[in-house]
């Protein structure tokens, strides 16, 4: 499958005296976040054509930055103002991006150093333009690469933040296996690094929808990517639109499709608006959660979310395997040996002993949860209060007074 890529998504022109360090800077901060940089210094081999290599880089480009430094329209050391030489390459770099920026198919950003932005009259006609544009100041004193790469970014046109993307994820698909289950979900991590704005979410969900553009691989790593960005932030129904709408195609690629269903029907389950639909949810999010548990044994995450699976049927009611809530607490000691500092682990084998009976036990574990967290771990107010909860339905659970009509335990569904 012949996949879009362009050399160069992003032209940085600055003059050398004075701009050197600073276009390398953002050469670098651009680069480590999957953009395509032209940068003179890295980008042309020795031998090449300068001035091919220049105009076809630009030609090529979507995105023009130029590091105004005081010499960039102003004199050079030998009191040259170079701008006005008709000969002068960041003046030919400068008159080719503002004829294509007219058609609209580049964008520029100049960015100030250390220097005003310059007057109108000052410049040469065919650059005159640039005058009335909106400079980016930089402030060595406060400002960072990576901050002003984010301010940029906003403006990039969508393709040029989707090659980005779409380059990260090729180099993470170099590294692994796509099937390597252990090191597929820390590839994807660095994907999830990368989406800081809408535009970024944007990026992946068209680089998902494009069957005839994206290999399924790459596709499927934009589509665990984000379905794991969403999990993170809570877009519960970002998230359920996004299985809805994309999850059955990737369910052959590998076993992390599994653990995406068990969170897909939780939140299904905690939306139920039916008795008979809860019951459903639970039990399709337990049989996904053993499957997933039975590809991915190694992976913590995907334990503990068998463990809770069980948890949470048992708790509603539902009848599941023989032996399988023994199964579970052997799983969820297991991750505690591994991560003995991991809160969540102490609640959930805390909710599994209090169905097994082990009434004591399970408090002694769930306050121990409530110790674990700190004011330094995020969310953690939330988290404490989620084990307060469990602490209550523990004690509910113990009580015998607490019966429905029809003699089900009645418990609180998760928040």
């Amino acid at each position: 499958m012949n996949e879009r890529k362009r050399n160069y998504d992003i032209f940085i022109s600055y003059r050398r005296e004075d701009g050197a360090v600073l276009a390398e800077g953002f050469a670098m901060a651009l680069a480590s976040q999957g953009f395509h940089v032209f940068f003179d210094k890295q980008s042309i081999e020795i031998g090449r054509e300068f001035p091919e290599e220049i105009s076809g880089a630009i030609e090529e480009s979507r995105e023009f930055i130029a590091i105004v430094s005081a010499s960039y329209f102003g004199e050079n050391a030998a009191g040259v103002r170079r701008i006005c030489e008709e000969d002068d390459w960041v003046r030919k770099e400068l008159a080719l991006a503002l004829q294509k920026a007219a058609k609209e198919t580049l964008h520029i950003f100049p960015i100030c150093v250390d220097c005003q932005p310059p007057q109108e009259e000052a410049l040469p006609e065919d650059l005159q333009k640039i005058a009335s544009m909106n400079f980016l100041r930089y402030d060595k004193y406060y400002d960072t690469f990576d901050k002003i790469v984010q301010t940029l970014r906003r403006g990039f046109f969508p393709d040029t933040i989707e090659n980005a993307l779409i380059g990260t994820i090729r180099d993470e698909l170099k590294r692994i296996d796509i099937h390597d289950n252990e090191h597929f979900n820390v590839a994807c991590k660095e994907v999830i690094k990368l989406i800081k704005t809408e535009h970024d979410e944007k990026a992946l969900l068209h680089m998902i929808s494009q069957t005839g553009l994206y290999s399924p691989e790459n596709r499927y790593v934009a589509f665990y990517s984000l379905f794991s960005y969403y999990r993170r932030i809570q877009q519960v129904k970002k998230l359920l639109a996004l299985v809805e709408n994309q999850g059955m195609e990737f369910s052959h690629i590998n076993g992390f499709f599994y653990f995406v269903m068990v969170e897909y029907y939780t939140l299904k389950f905690k939306l139920a608006e039916s008795e008979a639909a809860e019951d459903e949810y639970l039990r399709k999010a337990v049989d996904f959660a053993k499957q997933a548990l039975d590809v991915l044994q190694n992976n913590n995450g995907v334990i503990h979310s068998y463990c809770i699976s069980v948890a949470r049927a048992l708790e509603h009611g539902i009848e599941t395997d023989s032996g399988e809530l023994d199964r579970a607490i052997m799983y969820v000691n297991k991750i505690i040996s591994a991560d003995p500092d991991y809160a969540r682990y102490y609640s959930t084998k805390a909710r599994l002993l209090s169905l097994k009976g082990e009434v004591r036990e399970a408090l002694v574990n769930i306050r121990y949860a409530q110790t674990l967290e700190t004011p330094r771990q995020q969310d953690w107010m939330l988290r404490v209060a989620g084990y307060y909860r469990d602490e209550c339905l523990i004690r509910l659970r113990a009580s015998s007074s607490v019966k429905e009509a029809d003699g089900k335990t009645w418990f609180l569904k998760e928040i």
